[in-house]
């Protein structure tokens, strides 16, 4: 769950260097999404919901990582309209990435008789995903826009530190499970 706490961080966090038309990502999607896939594997066992986000966590790594190529070459800044539907495609997957993990620990909490506020992490996903929808329609009117988007990084963050509380009930849990 860790290398899956790591990878959100570098989804969910964007910071970017801007030199021209060149952009580069400081923490990139794709590596993120590796790592994703790293922890993925290793809660495979605990939960059918984590292989079931396989499949689709691989296809973001390599799409993020085309993004990412294409970012660095200034081809990105061109695509203009574009744009607009990538980030559409990108963060509908996600999105649906992030469901299938909180189902997964959710699975996780029911078939092992454990609290790993799973709930708290889907009432969280559920205020991402209408956030980020509404972003999308407020797009054009850019201050409703920039308001709603601190919101939705200030959301992102208080997932970050439910989904590492989780991470840490998971291992302590498992570790008395292991140990007993």
């Amino acid at each position: 769950m860790k290398n899956i706490f790591i990878g959100l961080v570098f989804i969910l966090l964007n910071f970017n260097l801007n030199l021209g038309g060149m952009q580069i990502d400081l923490l990139p999607n794709f590596v993120g999404y590796l790592l994703m896939m790293k922890g993925i594997d290793e809660l495979i066992k605990e939960s059918e919901f984590f292989d079931k986000v396989r499949p689709w966590a691989v296809f973001m790594a390599c799409y993020s990582g085309v993004i990412f190529i294409l970012d660095l070459l200034g081809i990105s800044s061109q695509l203009q309209g574009f744009s607009i539907i990538l980030g559409i495609i990108n963060i509908s997957i996600t999105l649906y990435i992030l469901y299938q993990i909180v189902s997964g620990v959710m699975d996780i909490e029911k078939k092992y008789g454990i609290f790993l506020d799973g709930d708290k992490l889907k009432d969280l996903w559920k205020f991402m995903s209408i956030f980020n929808v509404i972003i999308y329609f407020l797009m054009f009117f850019t201050t409703l826009a920039v308001v709603l988007m601190i919101i939705t990084i200030i959301t992102y963050i208080i997932f970050l530190i439910t989904f590492n509380n989780s991470k840490n009930l998971y291992y302590n849990e498992r570790d008395k499970f292991f140990h007993s």
